[in-house]
């Protein structure tokens, strides 16, 4: 295995982890061996990654800040029309503060329709009895038992709570349509509404894998949310779900690196959809990824039913109604 050499391992912005690293490798067919680089930009949190990009293009760091550099040009702040999500960055900053009520809406509807199926892990009331608690069992108080009294707690048929590590895709090539990426999310807002609504507690994240030329790749990682928060789903669909996420948000992200490293890491534009996922360098129990761009409400909901199949505990379930 080819030894990893650390260009850089450290947090050269607020709340932004930053590792790039190069190793030897040989290309298949070639017997010559070049250098593979890569950069990893890990967010600590949702708060830090949308602070990070407020402000889209380059940034003026210190110098001997990491990111110091020579500034470039930038389009995520550009007008693209429809391409881009919105109609300018503001728009984009707009839908981040105060969430995308259409796509939460669209999310649910979605959600609602397999809802009725998930039975297996429906919500119940469970009776507890104890030495103390909200009521009085006469029967066992006549025969004198000391745990006599009711709790009922909320629970799960299943048992207690599952976890689940929600993986999602942010990126997409040039000519994907606008509103591909947005079934995507979608899709993705849907299936974390729905599972948290049934007993899964969910860490979301969200990513983008590209490269440039076969000796240059990064990888950018951002929290959506954590296990012990509860579901926001305008917020969720506008961090991961709308077209802006990748070709403002990510983009912007992009741009924070100065032009000499831009080039090399991104090309002439923002580098190339990676052909290959990072699942070695992002573990995940589920991942929403290019298969869930989707053309229309028929093509999602189709999506949307395969990938809760994928989940092994609502396999079964979804196999007796017919729907995987």
């Amino acid at each position: 295995m080819a030894e990893i050499d650390v260009i850089y391992d450290g947090y050269p912005a607020e709340g932004i982890h930053y590792r790039e690293t190069s190793k030897l490798h040989k290309k298949a067919g070639n017997k010559k061996r070049t250098r593979f680089h890569r950069y990893t930009m890990t967010a600590e949190s949702a708060f830090d990654f949308i602070n990070f990009t407020k402000e889209p293009g380059y940034v003026e760091r210190p110098e001997g800040n990491y990111l110091h550099g020579t500034a470039h040009h930038h389009t995520s702040s550009k007008d693209h029309g429809r391409w881009a999500g919105t109609k300018d960055y503001e728009a984009w900053m707009h839908l981040l503060f105060n969430g995308w009520q259409d796509g939460a809406k669209s999310a649910s509807k979605l959600a609602d329709e397999l809802a009725p199926f998930i039975y297996g892990t429906k919500q119940v009331d469970e009776q507890i009895y104890n030495y103390e608690g909200d009521a009085v069992d006469i029967d066992r108080y006549l025969e004198g038992d000391p745990e006599c009294m009711l709790d009922y707690e909320e629970s799960r048929a299943t048992g207690a709570a599952k976890f689940v590590k929600v993986a999602i895709d942010m990126g997409a090539t040039a000519e994907i349509k606008a509103q591909a990426l947005l079934w995507r999310g979608i899709i993705a807002a849907a299936l974390v509404d729905l599972l948290e609504n049934n007993g899964y507690r969910c860490e979301v994240v969200g990513y983008c894998h590209t490269s440039w030329g076969d000796d240059w790749e990064s990888l950018i990682v951002f929290p959506v949310k954590k296990e012990d928060q509860p579901v926001d789903l305008e917020r969720l669909a506008s961090l991961v779900g709308h077209a802006a996420s990748f070709r403002r948000g990510i983009f912007s992200a992009m741009e924070k690196l100065p032009h000499e490293k831009f080039s090399e890491y991104h090309g002439y534009g923002y580098g190339r959809y990676a052909n290959s996922d990072p699942y070695d360098d992002l573990q995940a129990d589920l991942y929403i990824g290019r298969d869930c761009l989707c053309s229309s409400a028929q093509d999602a909901a189709e999506r949307f039913r395969e990938k809760l199949g994928e989940i092994e505990t609502f396999r079964d379930f979804l196999e007796e109604e017919g729907l995987v």
